[in-house]
C-alpha cells in the first residue's frame, strides 16, 4: 500500500490502474484539438498543443520508438502520424510530432492556479451504467465526452509502473463527498479505459489551456474502488512539466498583429488567423497600379525567442477565388533589408495548405534583439482583373525550432 504525502485526509492509495475514461459523461462535438489516439487502431486520447505536437500519457506510447502512432480529429480528414515521440525519463506524460501540420490546438498551462480549480475532463474512453446503488463500467471506445471536477490538490505519486506530479481529484456523489472539498459537481465525473492521455482543460483569459493529462484512477484505504463514488484519479498536472514541454517541441509564433497592403478587407480579424477552422480574413481583389504588383496581399507579423533557429516553418491555409491566380509568399530578410520570395505557385479556388521549411540559414528572417518576424502572403492577378474575386486566409503561424 502506497500512501499520499501532504494529502487533505493522509488517505492510502490501494489500487491504481492506467486511467480508463470519461463517466459518466457527456457526448460531445466540442473541444475539437482533442482527438483519438492509438497506434494499429485508436484506443486512447491526446491533445494538440502546437502547430506539429501532441501531449499524452506516456504509458500510451510505450518505452521506445518515434514512428507507428497516429491521431485522429473529428472534423478533420487527415489521419496525423508521429515523427517523433518524446517520453520522459521517468513520469507519465510524452510529446508526440506529427507529420502534418495540425489545425488547431490548446496552450499547455504554466501557471498556479490549476490547484483547487474546477477542470473539464476530455476523453474518448468508456462510459458507465447507474443501476441504482453503483456505477459500472460499459465499453464504448471512441464516443467524446466531457465533464468537469474539482482538482483538489497536487503531488508527487509513484504508484510503481506510474509515477509523477499529479493534479488529483475524486468522484464525488450519491451523498459521497471524499475529502470534503466540496462535494459532486452538477457534471462531475471520473475517468474510464481509452482516456489515458486526454486532457483536463481549464479557461484562462476566455481561452482553454490543457492542465493535466489523464493518467490514472484508484482508490483510498477503506474506500471504493473505481468507477464508485468515493474513488480518485491523477492526471499528471502539465504546469509541472513546463520545462519538459518547452525546452523539447518547436516554439509556436502565432501572427500577433496583420495589415492589408491591397485589396479591400471584407471580414475577419486576428483571431481568424489563428486556427484553420474556416474563420477567414477574406479580401476583395483591386486592379494594381503598378506591373507586376498583387491585386491582394496582407503582411502578417510575430517574434520568436529563438536568435539563432535551426528550422523554421511557416503554415499557411488559404484560398483565392478567382482562377488563374498566382500565390506568392514572402519573408522579410533582416539581413539584406529585403524581401525575399520564398514560395510560389498555383493558388486554389479551395482552402490548401502551404508549408514553407527553411533550414539554410534561418536566422536571416529573425530581427536581432527583437526576434520580429514578418512575411507577405500575396495573390497575382492572371486574367481575372474584372472579375470578383479574393483571397481568403484561414490560419497563418510560425513554427520555430531552436
Amino acid at each position: 500500500m502506497r500512501f499520499f504525502r501532504a494529502l487533505v485526509l493522509a488517505a492510502g492509495l490501494s489500487v491504481a490502474l492506467p486511467a480508463t475514461s470519461i463517466l459518466p459523461g457527456l457526448v460531445t462535438t466540442d473541444y475539437p484539438w482533442v482527438g483519438k489516439w492509438g497506434s494499429s487502431s485508436f484506443n486512447t486520447t491526446a491533445v494538440a498543443i502546437g502547430p506539429y505536437w501532441l501531449l499524452t500519457a506516456r504509458h500510451t506510447v510505450g518505452s521506445s520508438g518515434n514512428t507507428g502512432w497516429k491521431f485522429k480529429l473529428d472534423d478533420y480528414p487527415t489521419e496525423y502520424h508521429s515523427v517523433l515521440v518524446i517520453r520522459h525519463a521517468t513520469d507519465d506524460i510524452a510529446l508526440v510530432k506529427v507529420d502534418q501540420p495540425l489545425p488547431g490546438w490548446y496552450e499547455p498551462y504554466t501557471g498556479t492556479q490549476d490547484v483547487g480549480a474546477i477542470g473539464t475532463l476530455v476523453g474518448y474512453g468508456n462510459t458507465g451504467v447507474w443501476n441504482g446503488s453503483q456505477w459500472s463500467y460499459t465499453s464504448s471506445y471512441g464516443t467524446k465526452r466531457f465533464g468537469t471536477n474539482r482538482m483538489t490538490f497536487a503531488q508527487f505519486v509513484n504508484l510503481g509502473s506510474i509515477q509523477g506530479f499529479f493534479l488529483i481529484g475524486d468522484f464525488d456523489g450519491n451523498g459521497v463527498d471524499t475529502w470534503g472539498d466540496g462535494g459532486p459537481l452538477q457534471t462531475e465525473v471520473t475517468l474510464g479505459s481509452g482516456d489515458s492521455g486526454g486532457p483536463t482543460l481549464m479557461l484562462v483569459n476566455g481561452r482553454y489551456q490543457v492542465i493535466g493529462i489523464h493518467s490514472w484512477i484508484g482508490s483510498v484505504s477503506g474506500g471504493p474502488p473505481p468507477p464508485q463514488y468515493g474513488s480518485v484519479f491523477g492526471d499528471i498536472r502539465v504546469a509541472a512539466y513546463a520545462s519538459f514541454i518547452q525546452s523539447n517541441r518547436d516554439e509556436t509564433a502565432p501572427v500577433t498583429d496583420f495589415e492589408v497592403l491591397r485589396g479591400l478587407q471584407l471580414s475577419g480579424n486576428l483571431q481568424s488567423l489563428e486556427f484553420a477552422e474556416d474563420n477567414r480574413v477574406v479580401v476583395e481583389a483591386r486592379r494594381p497600379t503598378e506591373v507586376a504588383a498583387p491585386s491582394v496581399e496582407i503582411e502578417v507579423r510575430g517574434s520568436t525567442t529563438h536568435a539563432t533557429p535551426s528550422e523554421i516553418r511557416f503554415v499557411y491555409e488559404g484560398a483565392a477565388t478567382g482562377a488563374p491566380v498566382l500565390q506568392r509568399i514572402q519573408f522579410f530578410n533582416y539581413q539584406t533589408n529585403s524581401w525575399e520570395t520564398v514560395d510560389e505557385r498555383d493558388a486554389t479556388g479551395s482552402d490548401s495548405l502551404t508549408v514553407v521549411s527553411i533550414v539554410a540559414n534561418p536566422a536571416r528572417f529573425v530581427q536581432p534583439g527583437t526576434g520580429a518576424m514578418k512575411a507577405r502572403i500575396q495573390y497575382h492577378d492572371r486574367g481575372v482583373t474584372f472579375v470578383s474575386w479574393g483571397g481568403q486566409f484561414d490560419q497563418v503561424v510560425w513554427s520555430v525550432t531552436p
